[in-house]
Protein backbone atom coordinates (compact mmCIF):
# COMPACT_ATOMS: atom_id res chain seq x y z
CA UNK A 1 0.00 0.00 0.00
CA UNK A 2 1.35 3.18 -0.96
CA UNK A 3 1.09 5.10 2.26
CA UNK A 4 2.14 2.12 4.84
CA UNK A 5 4.81 2.86 6.69
CA UNK A 6 6.45 -0.59 7.20
CA UNK A 7 7.82 -1.37 10.46
CA UNK A 8 10.04 -4.09 11.01
CA UNK A 9 11.57 -3.66 14.81
CA UNK A 10 12.31 -6.36 17.06
CA UNK A 11 11.21 -6.85 20.40
CA UNK A 12 15.05 -6.83 21.66
CA UNK A 13 16.12 -3.74 19.80
CA UNK A 14 12.70 -2.17 21.55
CA UNK A 15 13.56 -3.28 25.15
CA UNK A 16 13.85 -0.16 27.83
CA UNK A 17 11.11 1.58 25.29
CA UNK A 18 8.34 3.26 27.62
CA UNK A 19 4.79 5.00 26.95
CA UNK A 20 5.24 8.48 26.82
CA UNK A 21 0.90 8.69 27.49
CA UNK A 22 0.50 9.04 30.85
CA UNK A 23 -3.22 7.69 31.87
CA UNK A 24 -3.77 5.58 28.75
CA UNK A 25 -5.42 2.47 28.77
CA UNK A 26 -3.90 -0.71 27.94
CA UNK A 27 -6.01 -3.94 26.15
CA UNK A 28 -5.60 -6.77 24.84
CA UNK A 29 -6.91 -7.80 21.22
CA UNK A 30 -7.20 -11.12 18.98
CA UNK A 31 -7.83 -11.09 15.24
CA UNK A 32 -7.89 -13.51 12.67
CA UNK A 33 -6.96 -11.25 9.68
CA UNK A 34 -7.84 -12.51 6.21
CA UNK A 35 -6.09 -12.69 3.70
CA UNK A 36 -6.13 -10.34 0.84
CA UNK A 37 -3.12 -10.49 -1.60
CA UNK A 38 -0.47 -12.58 -2.56
CA UNK A 39 2.42 -12.50 -4.73
CA UNK A 40 3.54 -15.57 -5.81
CA UNK A 41 7.20 -15.98 -7.11
CA UNK A 42 8.56 -18.01 -9.75
CA UNK A 43 9.80 -21.31 -8.67
CA UNK A 44 10.40 -19.88 -5.46
CA UNK A 45 7.67 -19.19 -2.38
CA UNK A 46 5.08 -16.24 -1.89
CA UNK A 47 5.09 -13.16 0.54
CA UNK A 48 1.40 -13.49 1.85
CA UNK A 49 -0.74 -10.28 3.10
CA UNK A 50 -3.22 -10.12 5.43
CA UNK A 51 -5.41 -6.93 6.21
CA UNK A 52 -7.38 -5.56 8.80
CA UNK A 53 -8.92 -2.63 11.24
CA UNK A 54 -9.32 -1.95 14.77
CA UNK A 55 -11.25 0.69 16.42
CA UNK A 56 -7.90 0.84 19.24
CA UNK A 57 -8.03 3.48 22.25
CA UNK A 58 -5.38 6.08 23.04
CA UNK A 59 -2.79 4.40 25.28
CA UNK A 60 -0.23 1.02 24.30
CA UNK A 61 -2.07 -2.51 23.19
CA UNK A 62 -1.37 -6.25 22.73
CA UNK A 63 -2.38 -7.23 19.40
CA UNK A 64 -2.57 -11.07 18.75
CA UNK A 65 -2.86 -11.99 15.01
CA UNK A 66 -3.52 -16.01 15.62
CA UNK A 67 -4.54 -18.61 13.17
CA UNK A 68 -1.25 -18.05 10.74
CA UNK A 69 0.39 -20.57 8.79
CA UNK A 70 3.09 -22.81 10.42
CA UNK A 71 5.05 -22.61 7.30
CA UNK A 72 5.89 -18.69 7.11
CA UNK A 73 9.16 -17.53 7.79
CA UNK A 74 9.27 -16.02 10.90
CA UNK A 75 12.18 -13.28 10.55
CA UNK A 76 10.42 -12.13 6.86
CA UNK A 77 7.49 -11.30 9.05
CA UNK A 78 6.59 -7.51 9.18
CA UNK A 79 3.58 -5.26 10.30
CA UNK A 80 2.99 -1.74 8.57
CA UNK A 81 0.00 0.89 10.14
CA UNK A 82 -1.61 3.50 7.62
CA UNK A 83 -1.27 5.92 9.94
CA UNK A 84 2.71 6.96 10.86
CA UNK A 85 0.85 8.08 14.59
CA UNK A 86 1.19 4.21 15.11
CA UNK A 87 3.95 3.10 17.14
CA UNK A 88 5.45 -0.68 17.30
CA UNK A 89 7.10 -1.67 20.36
CA UNK A 90 7.55 -5.22 19.75
CA UNK A 91 6.39 -8.24 17.56
CA UNK A 92 7.19 -11.87 18.61
CA UNK A 93 5.81 -15.06 16.87
CA UNK A 94 4.68 -18.24 18.92
CA UNK A 95 2.55 -21.51 18.04
CA UNK A 96 -0.87 -22.02 19.18
CA UNK A 97 -1.52 -25.67 19.24
CA UNK A 98 -4.74 -26.89 18.38
CA UNK A 99 -7.38 -28.89 21.23
CA UNK A 100 -8.80 -31.46 18.89
CA UNK A 101 -6.60 -34.73 19.09
CA UNK A 102 -5.53 -36.60 15.91
CA UNK A 103 -5.65 -40.12 15.51
CA UNK A 104 -3.52 -42.71 14.89
CA UNK A 105 -4.46 -43.36 10.77
CA UNK A 106 -4.27 -39.86 10.30
CA UNK A 107 -0.32 -39.04 12.12
CA UNK A 108 0.25 -42.16 10.14
CA UNK A 109 -0.94 -40.63 6.68
CA UNK A 110 0.72 -37.80 7.52
CA UNK A 111 4.03 -39.51 8.22
CA UNK A 112 3.32 -41.23 5.11
CA UNK A 113 2.88 -37.49 3.18
CA UNK A 114 6.00 -36.53 5.07
CA UNK A 115 7.86 -39.09 3.06
CA UNK A 116 6.59 -38.11 -0.04
CA UNK A 117 7.63 -34.67 0.41
CA UNK A 118 10.48 -35.22 1.30
CA UNK A 119 11.14 -37.85 -2.03
CA UNK A 120 9.83 -35.17 -4.02
CA UNK A 121 12.26 -32.46 -3.08
CA UNK A 122 15.10 -34.55 -4.30
CA UNK A 123 13.26 -35.60 -7.04
CA UNK A 124 13.18 -31.69 -7.93
CA UNK A 125 17.20 -31.54 -7.00
CA UNK A 126 17.71 -34.27 -9.22
CA UNK A 127 15.64 -32.41 -12.14
CA UNK A 128 17.48 -29.05 -11.56
CA UNK A 129 20.81 -31.00 -11.59
CA UNK A 130 19.88 -32.80 -15.32
CA UNK A 131 18.83 -29.24 -16.40
CA UNK A 132 22.79 -27.93 -15.69
CA UNK A 133 23.78 -31.08 -17.07
CA UNK A 134 21.55 -30.46 -20.66
CA UNK A 135 22.50 -26.48 -20.61
CA UNK A 136 26.24 -27.25 -20.03
CA UNK A 137 26.30 -30.18 -22.66
CA UNK A 138 24.24 -27.23 -25.48
CA UNK A 139 26.79 -24.87 -24.77
CA UNK A 140 29.39 -27.72 -25.37
CA UNK A 141 27.65 -28.63 -28.83
CA UNK A 142 27.58 -24.65 -29.85
CA UNK A 143 31.06 -23.89 -28.88
CA UNK A 144 32.01 -27.45 -30.50
CA UNK A 145 35.85 -26.68 -32.19
CA UNK A 146 36.68 -23.90 -29.78
CA UNK A 147 38.21 -25.18 -27.25
CA UNK A 148 41.29 -23.82 -25.79
CA UNK A 149 43.20 -27.16 -25.87
CA UNK A 150 44.02 -28.64 -29.86
CA UNK A 151 42.63 -31.99 -30.33
CA UNK A 152 43.05 -33.91 -33.64
CA UNK A 153 39.12 -33.70 -35.06
CA UNK A 154 38.43 -37.83 -34.96
CA UNK A 155 38.40 -36.65 -31.31
CA UNK A 156 36.27 -33.40 -31.75
CA UNK A 157 33.83 -35.74 -34.00
CA UNK A 158 33.64 -38.03 -31.07
CA UNK A 159 33.42 -36.01 -28.55
CA UNK A 160 30.31 -34.18 -30.59
CA UNK A 161 29.22 -37.81 -30.92
CA UNK A 162 29.23 -38.07 -27.09
CA UNK A 163 27.58 -34.58 -26.78
CA UNK A 164 24.82 -35.94 -28.92
CA UNK A 165 24.15 -39.12 -27.22
CA UNK A 166 24.65 -37.56 -23.73
CA UNK A 167 22.04 -34.85 -24.23
CA UNK A 168 19.67 -38.23 -25.43
CA UNK A 169 20.41 -40.01 -21.77
CA UNK A 170 19.44 -36.71 -20.04
CA UNK A 171 16.75 -35.74 -21.52
CA UNK A 172 15.45 -39.09 -20.81
CA UNK A 173 16.50 -39.16 -17.36
CA UNK A 174 14.31 -35.90 -16.96
CA UNK A 175 11.43 -37.76 -18.46
CA UNK A 176 12.09 -40.42 -15.88
CA UNK A 177 11.98 -37.94 -13.31
CA UNK A 178 9.10 -35.83 -14.16
CA UNK A 179 7.22 -39.62 -14.73
CA UNK A 180 8.32 -40.18 -10.54
CA UNK A 181 7.04 -37.22 -9.54
CA UNK A 182 3.77 -37.59 -11.24
CA UNK A 183 3.53 -40.80 -9.76
CA UNK A 184 4.34 -39.01 -6.51
CA UNK A 185 1.76 -36.41 -6.79
CA UNK A 186 -0.70 -38.99 -7.57
CA UNK A 187 -0.76 -41.15 -4.32
CA UNK A 188 -0.19 -37.80 -2.73
CA UNK A 189 -3.37 -37.17 -4.00
CA UNK A 190 -4.93 -40.59 -3.10
CA UNK A 191 -3.25 -40.25 0.63
CA UNK A 192 -4.63 -36.35 1.04
CA UNK A 193 -8.43 -37.90 0.11
CA UNK A 194 -7.55 -40.45 2.57
CA UNK A 195 -6.37 -37.56 5.37
CA UNK A 196 -9.93 -36.11 4.66
CA UNK A 197 -12.10 -38.82 5.55
CA UNK A 198 -10.57 -39.85 8.95
CA UNK A 199 -12.00 -37.28 10.73
CA UNK A 200 -10.92 -34.06 12.06
CA UNK A 201 -7.73 -33.06 11.47
CA UNK A 202 -5.09 -31.54 14.52
CA UNK A 203 -4.11 -28.39 13.30
CA UNK A 204 -1.59 -25.85 15.29
CA UNK A 205 -1.08 -22.67 14.06
CA UNK A 206 1.45 -19.84 14.50
CA UNK A 207 0.57 -16.40 16.06
CA UNK A 208 2.04 -13.24 16.25
CA UNK A 209 1.70 -10.92 19.19
CA UNK A 210 2.50 -7.11 18.46
CA UNK A 211 2.39 -4.39 20.86
CA UNK A 212 1.69 -0.86 19.71
CA UNK A 213 0.75 2.85 21.07
CA UNK A 214 -1.67 5.19 19.50
CA UNK A 215 -1.88 9.17 21.28
CA UNK A 216 -5.45 8.92 20.62
CA UNK A 217 -9.01 6.59 20.09
CA UNK A 218 -8.82 5.72 16.09
CA UNK A 219 -9.37 3.32 13.58
CA UNK A 220 -5.99 1.66 13.07
CA UNK A 221 -5.83 -0.16 10.08
CA UNK A 222 -2.68 -2.86 9.81
CA UNK A 223 -1.11 -4.78 6.70
CA UNK A 224 0.69 -8.46 8.30
CA UNK A 225 2.87 -10.29 6.06
CA UNK A 226 5.25 -13.07 5.36
CA UNK A 227 7.03 -14.85 3.34
CA UNK A 228 6.29 -18.69 2.41
CA UNK A 229 8.44 -21.23 0.75
CA UNK A 230 5.86 -23.93 -0.31
CA UNK A 231 4.39 -21.94 -3.10
CA UNK A 232 5.51 -21.59 -6.90
CA UNK A 233 4.11 -20.37 -10.37
CA UNK A 234 5.79 -22.01 -13.84
CA UNK A 235 5.08 -20.13 -17.41
CA UNK A 236 3.29 -22.40 -19.47
CA UNK A 237 2.93 -21.91 -23.26
CA UNK A 238 1.03 -23.48 -26.05
CA UNK A 239 1.53 -23.10 -29.58
CA UNK A 240 -1.05 -23.80 -32.54
CA UNK A 241 0.61 -24.25 -35.81
CA UNK A 242 -1.61 -23.61 -39.23
CA UNK A 243 0.41 -25.17 -42.16
CA UNK A 244 -2.46 -24.13 -44.75
CA UNK A 245 -2.88 -20.23 -43.25
CA UNK A 246 1.17 -20.40 -42.22
CA UNK A 247 -0.36 -18.96 -38.73
CA UNK A 248 1.59 -19.64 -35.24
CA UNK A 249 -1.04 -18.50 -32.19
CA UNK A 250 0.88 -18.79 -28.65
CA UNK A 251 -0.99 -18.70 -25.81
CA UNK A 252 0.90 -18.01 -22.18
CA UNK A 253 -0.50 -18.85 -18.81
CA UNK A 254 0.46 -19.36 -15.38
CA UNK A 255 0.28 -22.77 -13.52
CA UNK A 256 0.26 -21.39 -9.55
CA UNK A 257 0.11 -24.33 -7.11
CA UNK A 258 1.04 -23.90 -3.33
CA UNK A 259 1.02 -25.88 -0.06
CA UNK A 260 1.42 -23.37 2.78
CA UNK A 261 -1.05 -25.27 4.79
CA UNK A 262 -3.45 -22.03 4.51
CA UNK A 263 -6.08 -21.28 1.96
CA UNK A 264 -6.44 -18.38 -0.40
CA UNK A 265 -9.61 -17.46 -0.88
CA UNK A 266 -10.95 -14.70 -3.03
CA UNK A 267 -7.57 -12.93 -2.73
CA UNK A 268 -6.01 -10.52 -4.91
CA UNK A 269 -3.19 -12.34 -6.91
CA UNK A 270 0.30 -11.55 -8.34
CA UNK A 271 2.75 -13.46 -9.71
CA UNK A 272 6.51 -11.99 -10.12
CA UNK A 273 9.05 -13.22 -12.33
CA UNK A 274 11.85 -12.83 -9.76
CA UNK A 275 13.28 -15.75 -7.84
CA UNK A 276 14.06 -14.66 -4.40
CA UNK A 277 17.60 -16.59 -3.77
CA UNK A 278 20.42 -15.87 -0.92
CA UNK A 279 22.70 -15.98 -3.44
CA UNK A 280 23.57 -12.21 -3.61
CA UNK A 281 26.20 -11.83 -6.11
CA UNK A 282 30.01 -12.84 -5.71
CA UNK A 283 32.99 -11.86 -8.05
CA UNK A 284 35.50 -14.41 -8.22
CA UNK A 285 38.33 -15.49 -10.06
CA UNK A 286 41.54 -17.72 -10.42
CA UNK A 287 44.48 -17.63 -12.00
CA UNK A 288 44.63 -19.24 -15.81
CA UNK A 289 47.62 -21.59 -16.03
CA UNK A 290 49.41 -22.53 -19.17
CA UNK A 291 51.31 -25.93 -19.91
CA UNK A 292 52.38 -27.51 -23.10
CA UNK A 293 51.85 -31.17 -24.49
CA UNK A 294 54.35 -33.41 -25.81
CA UNK A 295 54.00 -33.91 -29.41
CA UNK A 296 54.51 -37.69 -29.85
CA UNK A 297 52.41 -38.34 -26.79
CA UNK A 298 49.35 -36.37 -28.70
CA UNK A 299 49.95 -38.12 -31.72
CA UNK A 300 50.16 -41.22 -30.01
CA UNK A 301 47.02 -40.57 -28.67
CA UNK A 302 45.53 -38.56 -31.44
CA UNK A 303 44.67 -42.48 -33.74
CA UNK A 304 46.17 -41.30 -37.10
CA UNK A 305 45.12 -38.06 -39.40
CA UNK A 306 42.17 -36.25 -38.23
CA UNK A 307 39.78 -37.01 -40.99
CA UNK A 308 40.07 -40.43 -41.46
CA UNK A 309 36.75 -40.43 -38.66
CA UNK A 310 35.18 -37.13 -40.05
CA UNK A 311 31.86 -37.25 -41.54
CA UNK A 312 30.33 -40.61 -40.58
CA UNK A 313 26.97 -39.63 -39.92
CA UNK A 314 25.29 -40.16 -36.82
CA UNK A 315 22.78 -42.47 -36.02
CA UNK A 316 19.06 -40.86 -36.40
CA UNK A 317 18.56 -39.06 -33.08
CA UNK A 318 14.88 -37.85 -32.75
CA UNK A 319 15.76 -36.92 -28.89
CA UNK A 320 18.58 -34.72 -30.11
CA UNK A 321 18.66 -31.64 -27.78
CA UNK A 322 17.44 -29.64 -31.22
CA UNK A 323 14.66 -31.69 -32.08
CA UNK A 324 13.65 -33.28 -29.21
CA UNK A 325 9.79 -33.13 -27.68
CA UNK A 326 8.62 -34.74 -25.52
CA UNK A 327 4.58 -36.27 -25.21
CA UNK A 328 2.73 -34.70 -22.57
CA UNK A 329 -1.03 -34.19 -21.94
CA UNK A 330 -2.19 -30.83 -22.50
CA UNK A 331 -4.48 -29.66 -19.78
CA UNK A 332 -7.09 -26.51 -21.08
CA UNK A 333 -8.26 -23.96 -18.48
CA UNK A 334 -9.93 -20.73 -18.75
CA UNK A 335 -9.26 -18.08 -16.40
CA UNK A 336 -9.03 -14.17 -15.66
CA UNK A 337 -6.49 -12.69 -17.74
CA UNK A 338 -3.60 -10.47 -16.38
CA UNK A 339 -2.14 -7.12 -17.01
CA UNK A 340 1.60 -7.33 -16.81
CA UNK A 341 3.67 -4.27 -15.50
CA UNK A 342 7.65 -4.45 -16.09
CA UNK A 343 10.76 -2.66 -14.59
CA UNK A 344 14.17 -2.61 -15.34
CA UNK A 345 14.78 -5.98 -13.84
CA UNK A 346 11.85 -7.72 -13.16
CA UNK A 347 8.02 -8.33 -14.47
CA UNK A 348 5.00 -8.23 -12.39
CA UNK A 349 1.46 -9.66 -13.72
CA UNK A 350 -1.41 -8.78 -11.72
CA UNK A 351 -4.89 -10.82 -12.04
CA UNK A 352 -7.32 -8.84 -12.50
CA UNK A 353 -10.59 -9.83 -10.06
CA UNK A 354 -9.89 -11.97 -7.33
CA UNK A 355 -8.67 -15.65 -7.12
CA UNK A 356 -9.16 -18.97 -4.97
CA UNK A 357 -6.34 -21.63 -4.74
CA UNK A 358 -6.65 -24.19 -2.13
CA UNK A 359 -3.43 -25.42 -0.10
CA UNK A 360 -3.36 -28.86 -1.90
CA UNK A 361 -0.16 -28.22 -4.36
CA UNK A 362 -3.20 -29.32 -7.10
CA UNK A 363 -2.44 -26.58 -10.06
CA UNK A 364 -4.71 -23.86 -10.98
CA UNK A 365 -4.69 -21.81 -14.63
CA UNK A 366 -4.11 -18.46 -15.14
CA UNK A 367 -4.54 -17.22 -18.45
CA UNK A 368 -1.54 -14.12 -19.42
CA UNK A 369 -1.24 -13.45 -23.10
CA UNK A 370 -2.05 -14.58 -26.48
CA UNK A 371 -0.58 -13.45 -29.82
CA UNK A 372 -1.02 -14.74 -33.40
CA UNK A 373 1.23 -14.24 -35.98
CA UNK A 374 2.22 -15.13 -39.83
CA UNK A 375 4.67 -17.54 -40.25
CA UNK A 376 7.09 -19.21 -43.08
CA UNK A 377 7.38 -22.88 -43.27
CA UNK A 378 11.21 -23.93 -43.42
CA UNK A 379 12.33 -27.58 -43.04
CA UNK A 380 15.64 -27.91 -41.87
CA UNK A 381 18.44 -30.36 -41.42
CA UNK A 382 21.91 -30.84 -40.25
CA UNK A 383 22.86 -34.51 -41.92
CA UNK A 384 26.11 -34.57 -41.21
CA UNK A 385 24.78 -34.83 -37.67
CA UNK A 386 21.67 -36.45 -37.86
CA UNK A 387 19.45 -37.26 -40.69
CA UNK A 388 16.10 -36.24 -39.60
CA UNK A 389 14.59 -33.28 -41.09
CA UNK A 390 12.84 -30.64 -38.53
CA UNK A 391 10.13 -28.34 -39.34
CA UNK A 392 10.74 -24.51 -38.12
CA UNK A 393 7.94 -21.98 -38.04
CA UNK A 394 10.01 -18.74 -38.72
CA UNK A 395 7.80 -15.50 -37.94
CA UNK A 396 8.65 -12.21 -36.51
CA UNK A 397 6.19 -11.26 -33.16
CA UNK A 398 4.98 -7.73 -32.56
CA UNK A 399 2.74 -6.43 -29.41
CA UNK A 400 4.67 -9.02 -27.51
CA UNK A 401 6.26 -9.45 -24.49
CA UNK A 402 9.34 -11.47 -24.37
CA UNK A 403 9.05 -14.48 -22.96
CA UNK A 404 12.36 -16.55 -21.78
CA UNK A 405 12.78 -19.99 -20.67
CA UNK A 406 10.38 -21.91 -22.30
CA UNK A 407 9.23 -25.19 -23.08
CA UNK A 408 5.77 -25.14 -24.94
CA UNK A 409 3.50 -27.82 -25.56
CA UNK A 410 3.03 -27.51 -29.48
CA UNK A 411 0.04 -28.62 -31.92
CA UNK A 412 0.44 -28.31 -35.32
CA UNK A 413 -2.87 -28.63 -37.62
CA UNK A 414 -4.74 -30.05 -34.73
CA UNK A 415 -2.87 -32.93 -34.30
CA UNK A 416 -0.65 -33.12 -30.70
CA UNK A 417 3.27 -32.88 -31.64
CA UNK A 418 4.78 -32.57 -28.08
CA UNK A 419 6.65 -30.86 -25.68
CA UNK A 420 10.23 -29.43 -26.31
CA UNK A 421 12.51 -26.42 -25.88
CA UNK A 422 12.44 -22.86 -27.81
CA UNK A 423 14.78 -20.15 -28.01
CA UNK A 424 13.96 -17.20 -26.01
CA UNK A 425 11.01 -15.52 -27.63
CA UNK A 426 12.26 -11.71 -27.83
CA UNK A 427 9.97 -9.07 -29.36
CA UNK A 428 10.00 -7.52 -33.28
CA UNK A 429 13.16 -10.12 -33.39
CA UNK A 430 13.52 -12.42 -36.53
CA UNK A 431 12.46 -16.65 -34.47
CA UNK A 432 13.10 -19.92 -36.24
CA UNK A 433 11.09 -22.16 -33.91
CA UNK A 434 10.91 -25.97 -33.70
CA UNK A 435 8.13 -27.60 -34.30
CA UNK A 436 9.48 -31.21 -34.48
CA UNK A 437 10.37 -33.77 -37.39
CA UNK A 438 9.08 -33.42 -40.52
CA UNK A 439 8.64 -37.12 -41.72
CA UNK A 440 8.00 -36.18 -44.86
CA UNK A 441 11.48 -35.27 -46.05
CA UNK A 442 14.25 -38.00 -46.29
CA UNK A 443 17.48 -37.34 -46.44
CA UNK A 444 20.90 -39.43 -47.27
CA UNK A 445 24.35 -38.50 -46.16
CA UNK A 446 26.74 -40.21 -48.24
CA UNK A 447 30.21 -40.10 -47.91
CA UNK A 448 32.05 -40.91 -51.68
CA UNK A 449 35.66 -42.38 -52.09
CA UNK A 450 38.27 -39.98 -53.52
CA UNK A 451 39.25 -39.94 -56.91
CA UNK A 452 42.68 -41.30 -57.99
CA UNK A 453 45.01 -39.61 -57.55
CA UNK A 454 43.86 -36.81 -55.15
CA UNK A 455 44.90 -38.19 -51.86
CA UNK A 456 47.91 -39.03 -50.15
CA UNK A 457 51.43 -37.78 -50.06
CA UNK A 458 52.84 -35.45 -52.28
CA UNK A 459 56.66 -34.38 -52.07
CA UNK A 460 56.63 -32.49 -48.65
CA UNK A 461 52.88 -32.40 -48.99
CA UNK A 462 49.93 -34.36 -47.29
CA UNK A 463 46.78 -33.98 -49.33
CA UNK A 464 42.93 -35.21 -47.70
CA UNK A 465 40.37 -35.00 -50.09
CA UNK A 466 36.56 -35.60 -48.42
CA UNK A 467 33.40 -35.64 -50.75
CA UNK A 468 29.64 -36.53 -49.58
CA UNK A 469 26.86 -36.64 -51.48
CA UNK A 470 23.41 -34.91 -49.63
CA UNK A 471 20.52 -36.56 -51.46
CA UNK A 472 16.84 -34.43 -50.28
CA UNK A 473 13.14 -36.09 -50.83
CA UNK A 474 10.41 -34.52 -50.57
CA UNK A 475 7.27 -36.19 -50.10
CA UNK A 476 4.94 -33.78 -49.16
CA UNK A 477 2.22 -32.62 -51.72
CA UNK A 478 3.19 -29.40 -51.93
CA UNK A 479 6.55 -27.61 -52.14
CA UNK A 480 8.48 -27.13 -49.16
CA UNK A 481 11.55 -24.88 -48.54
CA UNK A 482 14.49 -26.70 -47.64
CA UNK A 483 17.92 -25.50 -45.75
CA UNK A 484 20.67 -27.85 -45.71
CA UNK A 485 23.59 -27.47 -43.31
CA UNK A 486 27.11 -29.00 -43.14
CA UNK A 487 30.61 -26.84 -43.06
CA UNK A 488 34.13 -27.12 -44.25
CA UNK A 489 37.53 -27.23 -41.95
CA UNK A 490 38.60 -23.97 -41.17
CA UNK A 491 42.79 -23.13 -41.74
CA UNK A 492 44.10 -21.50 -38.16
CA UNK A 493 47.77 -21.80 -39.71
CA UNK A 494 49.11 -20.49 -42.52
CA UNK A 495 50.65 -23.90 -44.04
CA UNK A 496 47.42 -25.76 -43.60
CA UNK A 497 45.50 -25.06 -46.73
CA UNK A 498 41.99 -25.58 -47.29
CA UNK A 499 40.05 -25.69 -50.61
CA UNK A 500 36.67 -26.43 -51.89
CA UNK A 501 36.26 -28.29 -55.27
CA UNK A 502 35.09 -26.94 -58.31
CA UNK A 503 32.49 -30.15 -58.48
CA UNK A 504 31.05 -28.90 -55.24
CA UNK A 505 27.47 -27.38 -54.73
CA UNK A 506 27.72 -23.80 -54.32
CA UNK A 507 26.62 -23.04 -50.71
CA UNK A 508 23.44 -20.11 -50.44
CA UNK A 509 24.94 -18.89 -47.88
CA UNK A 510 28.52 -19.32 -45.89
CA UNK A 511 29.80 -17.79 -42.49
CA UNK A 512 26.56 -17.56 -40.71
CA UNK A 513 26.27 -15.67 -37.76
CA UNK A 514 29.88 -14.89 -37.99
CA UNK A 515 31.07 -18.67 -37.83
CA UNK A 516 34.07 -19.24 -40.54
CA UNK A 517 33.32 -22.40 -42.33
CA UNK A 518 29.26 -22.87 -41.90
CA UNK A 519 27.30 -23.22 -44.97
CA UNK A 520 23.38 -23.82 -45.75
CA UNK A 521 21.78 -24.68 -49.18
CA UNK A 522 18.04 -23.25 -49.66
CA UNK A 523 16.20 -24.69 -52.41
CA UNK A 524 12.21 -24.68 -52.59
CA UNK A 525 11.50 -28.00 -53.53
CA UNK A 526 8.17 -29.34 -55.73
CA UNK A 527 6.26 -32.32 -54.47
CA UNK A 528 8.16 -35.76 -55.40
CA UNK A 529 11.06 -33.77 -56.13
CA UNK A 530 15.34 -35.15 -55.51
CA UNK A 531 17.87 -32.74 -54.59
CA UNK A 532 21.28 -33.72 -54.67
CA UNK A 533 24.27 -31.63 -53.01
CA UNK A 534 27.76 -32.35 -53.86
CA UNK A 535 30.09 -31.42 -50.45
CA UNK A 536 33.61 -31.50 -51.02
CA UNK A 537 36.65 -30.00 -50.10
CA UNK A 538 40.44 -30.82 -49.90
CA UNK A 539 43.04 -30.48 -47.01
CA UNK A 540 46.59 -29.80 -47.49
CA UNK A 541 49.57 -29.41 -45.03
CA UNK A 542 53.14 -30.44 -44.19
CA UNK A 543 53.61 -33.64 -44.52
CA UNK A 544 55.88 -33.96 -41.38
CA UNK A 545 53.23 -32.17 -39.48
CA UNK A 546 50.37 -33.33 -37.49
CA UNK A 547 46.79 -31.87 -38.54
CA UNK A 548 44.36 -31.18 -35.36
CA UNK A 549 41.44 -29.97 -34.92
CA UNK A 550 40.72 -26.86 -33.04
Amino acid sequence: MGDFMTNRIFAALMAGVSTVATGATADDFSVEPAISKVVVYRNGGATVTRTGTLRLPAGRHTITADKLTRTFDEEQLTVSFDSSAVRLYSLDVDTSYSVTPGSDRQASLEAELDKIDAKDAELIAAEQAKNMQLAFLRTLNQNGGKADQALPFSDWQNALSFIGDSSVKVLGEIEEIKSKRKALNDQRLKLRRELANAGPKRTDYNKATFEVMVPKAQDVSYELSYFVEDAEWELGLEGALDTDAKSLSLWSRAIVSQETGEDWTDVSLALSNNEPSDDLGEISQHPRILSLLDPEEVERKSGGPFLEARRTPAPDQRGSAEGDFRLEEIVVATEPRAQSFTSTFDRLYEVSGTVSIPSTDEAEYVDLSDVTSPVSLVVRANPSVNTTAYLFADTELTDFESLRNVSPKLRRDGHYVGMGYWPNLEADTKLKLPYGADNAISIEYTEQAPEDGDSGLFGSKKVEEKRYVISVTNNHTSPMTVEIFDQVPVSGHEDVKVRTLSDATKPTETDMDDKQGLMMWRKTMAPGEVWKINHSYRVTYPSDMMLVGQ
